[in-house]
């Protein structure tokens, strides 16, 4: 594929996706995030996310994401002694691991961690203080407890609270869907009922979404996908609303593919993998990690940020590189679609690989 890109590709369309990447900087506009699991838009294009603070924005995370969740992190994080401590509220707590990451508090952010998961915990159970022992048993003996999934899930929220709270946004800004679809298919509709009623709200001039050829990727990501696209097919007056097609460890888009290129510097790539690190512990040692790469799968976005970077100045002139790309050392790549792109796209898959989701 490499060597008929290479041929397809000329200068004039390499140096009109790299000035549409930053062209997208110019003026600020509505960006409303979807990510199939609570990391996929972080190892896709952290760095844009640095740059964009400003913007108006809104997050859904559809799916839970419990079955990436090992028991023995969940008892690691419930074991840590945070209950003496003068109660905090969730923001507050939002607000000390942000300090605590800016100000290199290792400590710090991994004592918050816990306090995140267990004040999420008893606000949604304010009596379940005395619970923790039965629990911890019960993980200790490898029993079934009925809140360990959602425990799991509380995991994953705090996670992708922290990493946003990075960015900017407060926790109100992100929503935590968990899908239906996640654990029972026949379900698909409430939760294209619940994205529609999102995209009308917010009315996003962006919307991105993960884009993973099918089976490629974790099949969650296909589903989302076409859950997604039942849903804007029930909103009204989209056409104004482009789609950003992202992919990260599981697939990559080819230079020919993607629309825009987002050059980053190598101070991104440290920011990345450190947020990536503080934000998603659970997530450092993966429960299905890539057969590409052994390692975190922020090292592996890295790399492959790193090898787009490296395609591409193997296209460009020396004169042009020096000036388009200095400084440069890894490359995101996105896919911009309008509406009806992107609706043909997913019925063209669909009607491939059929999943009854009405």
């Amino acid at each position: 594929m490499e060597s008929i890109e290479e041929e397809v590709l000329d200068k004039t369309q390499i140096m009109q996706k790299i000035r549409k990447g930053k062209e997208f900087f110019s003026s600020p506009c509505r960006i409303l995030h979807t990510t199939p699991h609570h990391d996929d838009i972080m190892l896709s294009y952290f760095p844009i996310l640095q740059k964009i603070k400003n913007y108006p924005q809104r997050v859904l995370c559809v799916t839970s994401g419990i079955n990436s969740v090992r028991k023995s992190f969940v008892k690691q994080l419930l074991e840590k002694n945070v209950l003496h401590k003068k109660r905090k509220s969730y923001a507050d707590l939002l607000e000390d691991f942000s300090k605590a990451y800016f100000q290199n508090n290792e400590k710090e952010m991994f004592q918050l961690e816990a306090a995140l998961l267990q004040c999420k915990f008893f606000l949604a159970f304010p009596e379940s203080e005395d619970e923790i022992p039965s629990i911890l048993q019960s993980l200790e003996e490898g029993k079934i407890h009925p809140w360990i999934d959602l425990l799991k899930t509380f995991v994953r929220e705090t996670e992708e609270d922290r990493l946003w709270k990075l960015m900017g946004l407060s926790y109100s800004q992100v929503l935590h869907m968990r899908s239906k679809f996640y654990q029972d298919l026949t379900k698909a509709s409430e939760d294209i009922d619940v994205l529609a009623k999102e995209v009308e709200k917010f009315s996003p001039d962006i919307l991105t979404l993960a884009m993973d050829p099918f089976e490629t990727g974790p099949e969650t990501h296909h589903k989302v996908l076409q859950v997604i696209a039942c849903a804007l097919k029930a909103v009204k007056n989209l056409s104004n609303v482009k789609i950003w097609g992202y992919r990260n460890v599981w697939s990559k888009f080819t230079l020919l593919e993607a629309t825009h290129y987002f050059p980053v510097k190598e101070q991104d790539l440290i920011e990345q993998s450190k947020a990536f690190y503080f934000c998603y512990q659970s997530q450092f040692d993966a429960l299905y990690p890539s057969s590409e790469y052994e390692g975190p799968f922020s090292e592996l976005a890295t790399k492959i940020q790193k090898e787009h970077y490296q395609k591409l100045r193997s296209l460009l002139e020396k004169e042009l590189f020096r000036e388009q790309l200095q400084d440069t050392q890894g490359l995101i790549l996105i896919k911009e679609m309008n509406i009806e792109e992107f609706l043909s796209y997913a019925e063209s898959i669909q009607k491939r690989h059929p999943w009854k989701i009405n």
